[in-house]
C-alpha cells in the first residue's frame, strides 16, 4: 500500500498501485479511542481501468498495526466507486477480521471471499476503507497502523493479496501483492 494519491470526485485517496511494492518510509495513522465501534483509518483506491472483471477469490488483507489499551481488531469495507465519487456497489463490510491487536507493531491478517465483480465503467474505482473495530473500550488510548514501509520484508507490509483482474480481451491478471 502506498503513499502516493489520487483525488476521486473531489475525495483524496491513497494510490493502490497492482504491480508495486512499498517504496516509501511509511505512513501512520492513528486513532484515539473514544468509545466502542468502527474507526476509520485510511481509505485505498485502485482504478479499474484496463479491467473487466475482479474474479472471485480469497483476498488476504495484511495490517500493521498495535493498540496501547483496549480490544481491538481491524478489518475492511470493500466498495465499487464511480469517477464522481459516489458508491457504484457497495460489495462487502467489516470483512478480513483480523486477529485483536497486541501493544507493539506486529503484522495481523483477515480474509475475505470475494465474489466475482464485472465491471460497469472503465471510469469506476475499487475503494478498499480500513478500520480499528474497538471491541473494548479503553479511554484515551491510541491505535497505530502503519503503511508503505519499504524498511520491512514484504511479508510484514500492509497488503492486499490474491486479488485476480481479468482484462477486457480476456487475459487474466492475478496482483499479489496489492
Amino acid at each position: 500500500m502506498h503513499l502516493e494519491t489520487v483525488v476521486v470526485g473531489g475525495y483524496t485517496y491513497c494510490l493502490l498501485k497492482k504491480d508495486t511494492p512499498a517504496d516509501a518510509g511509511f505512513q501512520e495513522t492513528t486513532i484515539t479511542m473514544t468509545g466502542t465501534g468502527r474507526f476509520w483509518m485510511k481509505r485505498f483506491v485502485i482504478q479499474l481501468s484496463h479491467v473487466g472483471k475482479i474474479l472471485a477469490s480469497t483476498w488476504t488483507v495484511y495490517y500493521r498495526a498495535y493498540k496501547t489499551g483496549g480490544t481491538v481488531h481491524m478489518d475492511v469495507n470493500i466498495l465499487i466507486l464511480k469517477s464522481d465519487g459516489t458508491t457504484r456497489t457497495s460489495i462487502a463490510s467489516d470483512v478480513a477480521n483480523s486477529p485483536n491487536l497486541g501493544t507493539s507493531y506486529s503484522t495481523v491478517s483477515g480474509t475475505f471471499n470475494f465474489p466475482e465483480y464485472t465491471i460497469v465503467d472503465v471510469t469506476d474505482w475499487l475503494r478498499i476503507d480500513v478500520f480499528a473495530h474497538v471491541t473494548t473500550y479503553s479511554v484515551k488510548k491510541v491505535v497505530y497502523y502503519r503503511f508503505d514501509e519499504r524498511s520491512l520484508p514484504q511479508a510484514d507490509q500492509s497488503r492486499v493479496t490474491n486479488v485476480s483482474f481479468v482484462a477486457p480481451c480476456g487475459m487474466q491478471l492475478v496482483v499479489t501483492p496489492l
